[in-house]
């Protein structure tokens, strides 16, 4: 039961490591429909450029389904032709506003309701068994280290049966009360939390630098080193 009980805590920890990886590709994907599809302009203003080498050519340009007439291609071109790579995006936006409908259908936001609706669930389903896996393991630690304290208060009381009356006259009642009580008390509790905290800590301590590689190499060292320089400063403080 104790190896169980650590394993449903380190699991838990692992859990709970993850989850926020996962919630990194909510957000992304949220942030998806809030902005321009900056893919797809990029890929219209190439259509575009390759046909500027060809003034005669006035058929139209579909992109994702969606058809762009000569017309609307010669509008976009002059509401961008104003802009470059330093221009105020702000500004850009607002004159996005101004393009045909067609262009707009190609590049305006779009939101993946089907994949959000898919994180969010697997991000419920991680948090969900992590709070499962945590509570089990308490239930489990609470009723082994209570077990585990009312047998040795009655081995205790056994061998205090069998002790002769001079050892406790050498020794003081409160002496001998603390050890069945106080002493057995701290056991069962040591049991109870200190054992699964320690383990779910080293892992929650291992996961975290394993996904701070995964996201970013170069800010994981960076934290690293930072705080490896902060209890260095101030040991030497």
């Amino acid at each position: 039961l104790v190896i169980i009980s650590l394993l449903l805590a380190s699991l838990g920890s692992i859990l709970s490591i993850v989850s926020p990886n996962r919630l990194r590709d909510l957000t992304d994907e949220i942030s998806k429909g809030l902005v321009i599809n900056t893919n797809k302009m990029e890929k219209l203003n190439t259509e575009l450029y390759k046909k500027m080498s060809n003034p005669y050519d006035t058929s139209d340009i579909t992109i994702d389904g969606v058809a762009i007439n000569y017309e609307d291609q010669l509008k976009y071109l002059s509401i961008m032709s104003k802009y470059n790579e330093n221009s105020n995006k702000e500004d850009i936006y607002k004159d996005l506003d101004n393009v045909p409908e067609s262009i707009k259908k190609v590049i305006e936001p779009k939101m993946n309701m089907n994949k959000i609706k898919l994180i969010s669930l697997s991000l419920l389903g991680l948090y969900v068994l992590s709070a499962l896996f945590n509570y089990i393991e308490q239930i489990i630690m609470t009723t082994v280290s209570n077990k585990f304290a009312n047998k040795l208060r009655g081995d205790i009381s056994k061998k205090i049966n069998r002790l002769p009356l001079k050892y406790f006259d050498n020794h003081q009642n409160g002496d001998i009360m603390s050890r069945v009580t106080n002493d057995v008390d701290q056991i069962a509790q040591s049991m109870n939390q200190s054992l699964a905290t320690l383990v779910s800590s080293v892992t929650l301590f291992v996961g975290s630098i394993i996904m701070m590689f995964y996201t970013n190499g170069i800010m994981a060292l960076t934290a690293i080193f930072s705080s490896l320089f902060g209890f260095i400063f101030m040991a030497m403080v």
